[in-house]
């Protein structure tokens, strides 16, 4: 079960990060570690896959989550989103 969520999780991060991103469709062959800044993903990017994210997930990042580190690679972006998604409960 907590894989299925991890892996649905996963791949609607990817989805908005192909949208949002010049990275598009390359990001679903990404290692989930690669660094998303080195791959162009800006400032302005990254506000709004926060914000489809939060959206997306019913959520709210913690102004202690906002910080670019929670968010440069897939699995952090992931990580971030099970926080949030605990702290709902």
């Amino acid at each position: 079960m907590i894989l299925i969520i991890s892996e649905r999780i996963k791949t609607t991060v990817c989805d908005v990060l192909s949208r949002v991103t010049l990275i598009g469709d390359d990001i679903y062959r990404f290692d989930d570690d690669l660094s998303l800044m080195e791959f162009g993903l800006d400032s302005y990017q990254l506000i709004t896959v926060i914000i489809e994210i939060e959206t997306l997930h019913g959520i709210k990042f913690s102004d202690e989550q906002l910080i670019a580190n929670n968010f440069n690679t897939i699995n952090n972006i992931i990580a971030s989103i099970k926080e949030a998604l605990n702290e709902k409960l």
